[in-house]
């Protein structure tokens, strides 16, 4: 496999217990959960942030804030134990809800992080889109 084919990641564990100050996932669990954030980002930016020499801090921000909501969600989900009561003292967890909800509430999250940038624009964009000696526009 080339050098190229190897995709270094957006942000690291140090960026989101430092800067984003982010306590909800552990490195492993923030590790485990990179790739899938670093996807959806790519999916709701259409690929655009490969090709940025720096990545900047509102991209950082979003995939960290992504990374968070799935280690929640996860969580919620993993936990099986509904209700319980005996005498008196009472147990309950909330549901997880449906996947696709909440990868909507990350989607709708990311896009707030993401605003102003023209990062998330559908159509072609000079600032992300444009490369030398092609004729785009």
């Amino acid at each position: 496999m080339s050098d190229e084919a190897i995709q270094k990641p957006y942000v690291d564990y140090d960026y989101y217990s430092k800067d984003y100050r982010g306590t909800e996932a552990s490195k492993t669990t923030f590790e485990q959960n990179l790739k899938w954030a670093t996807a959806l980002i790519d999916t709701i930016t259409f690929g655009r942030i490969r090709s940025l020499e720096v990545i900047p801090d509102c991209v950082k921000d979003a995939i960290c804030c992504a990374v968070e909501k799935y280690s929640t969600y996860q969580k919620l989900r993993n936990q099986e134990l509904k209700s319980e009561s005996n005498d008196g003292y009472s147990v309950s967890y909330a549901d997880a809800g449906k996947e696709s909800d909440m990868r909507q509430e990350v989607i709708a999250d990311m896009k707030i992080y993401l605003s102003g940038t023209g990062l998330t624009y559908r159509g072609r964009s000079r600032k992300y889109d444009y490369k030398p000696g092609h004729h785009y526009f």
